[in-house]
């Protein structure tokens, strides 16, 4: 009142903080409650106030409180990828619906004992990351369903391939070893390129899978030839070799027709050009299209080499069966004519894998 009515000199209020009204409320016994529960004068909220913006000593929220609610947050978001991954959809709701109501009773119960800690830290990265999961869940479970059709659609191409490749055998003197062999030789030579970084427009994990899957179709064509040729035992006339050439053909129109029944089936393309191509030769000497060099694919490339080798260890009615040592002699030689020196050069490094291979599944007419 008495500075209302200007009694006290400035001087005397230089530099100080004064508080208007205060003293009203405190005749008038105004009080105020507190976020604790206490009743509080004006006057006192007003002084402790102003105390606080002195010494600068606000209360605020601990750092602690909100580094530790990142790092809940940062584990629960863990742990809900780590469910997405399982496929535990179910417990991921569960996970998410428990922490929210946990951490709003947690924020309840410190703020009835006169605190407030923010659950924001934990909140905002928790609904987030959940939100993002339960989105992804529908797509998951149609990529999950895809995978399981694919994988069912290709478990029955792979047993309706292998009936065929057993028809043809028995038109052929090539036996179940044979198959398994080969493909085996494939898959060394194609994952010997992949580590090397070679053709790696084309041959991947992925495709050397196809490779192995597609190699036992290579002679499918053959079940259209003859008994009289293909069993022949000397030699072919220029006639019948004509004819037992057409078996390349032959195994890709088989294949081809298959494919048309699909949009797309990299398998079945994949075994379309190692029917169709395994017979051609580097300098473009083979047959059936004359294909020279990188014009052959390189799955018909692998093919050939592992088909010429196998041939070559092998006693067949026409030929006694061939050393290790003069089989890899041949294929040596032909290096640059028949078959890709890039090949070449990997098989002679895989040589003795080859060996190994036709040691585990050999055959009482092989060497």
């Amino acid at each position: 009142i008495d500075i209302l009515k200007k009694k006290i000199p400035k001087e005397a209020l230089y530099g100080k903080i004064v508080i208007i009204g205060s003293t009203v409320d405190s005749l008038l016994n105004r009080s105020y409650q507190s976020y604790v529960g206490e009743d509080e004068y004006s006057s006192i909220i007003h002084a402790n106030y102003i105390e606080n913006l002195l010494n600068h000593s606000f209360l605020v929220q601990n750092e602690f409180y909100k580094k530790l609610n990142i790092a809940i947050a940062f584990l629960i978001s863990l742990l809900l990828y780590i469910l997405f991954i399982k496929q535990w959809f179910k417990t991921i709701l569960i996970v998410t619906t428990f922490t929210l109501l946990s951490s709003t009773l947690w924020l309840l119960i410190t703020f009835k004992d006169g605190s407030y800690i923010s659950i924001g830290y934990l909140w905002i990265p928790l609904l987030i990351s959940s939100t993002i999961l339960l989105i992804a869940i529908p797509f998951s479970k149609n990529r999950k369903e895809r995978e399981k059709l694919k994988k069912d659609l290709k478990q029955s191409f792979t047993s309706s391939a292998s009936s065929m490749v057993l028809v043809a055998n028995t038109h052929d003197e090539e036996t179940g070893e044979h198959i398994i062999r080969t493909k085996k030789y494939v898959k060394v030579l194609a994952k010997k390129l992949y580590h090397k970084n070679l053709y790696s427009n084309f041959i991947t994990p992925h495709s050397i899978e196809l490779i192995y899957e597609a190699a036992p179709l290579h002679d499918i064509g053959k079940v259209g030839i003859s008994d009289a040729i293909l069993k022949k035992p000397g030699k072919f006339t220029p006639e019948e070799y004509e004819v037992m050439k057409t078996h390349s053909r032959l195994g890709a129109d088989i294949i081809k027709e298959s494919l048309e029944n699909y949009e797309s089936n990299p398998l079945l393309e994949v075994a379309y050009n190692v029917a169709l191509y395994h017979h051609e030769k580097w300098d473009g000497t083979g047959y059936p299209e004359q294909l020279k060099g990188d014009e052959i694919p390189i799955e018909a490339q692998l093919m050939s080499i592992a088909d010429v080798y196998d041939a070559l260890i092998s006693k067949r009615r026409y030929k006694e069966s061939f050393t290790y040592e003069k089989a890899e002699s041949i294929i040596i030689s032909e290096r640059g004519r028949a078959f890709n020196p890039i090949l070449v050069d990997i098989f002679i490094e895989q040589k003795e894998k080859f060996k190994q291979i036709s040691l585990e599944w050999h055959e009482e007419e092989m060497v």
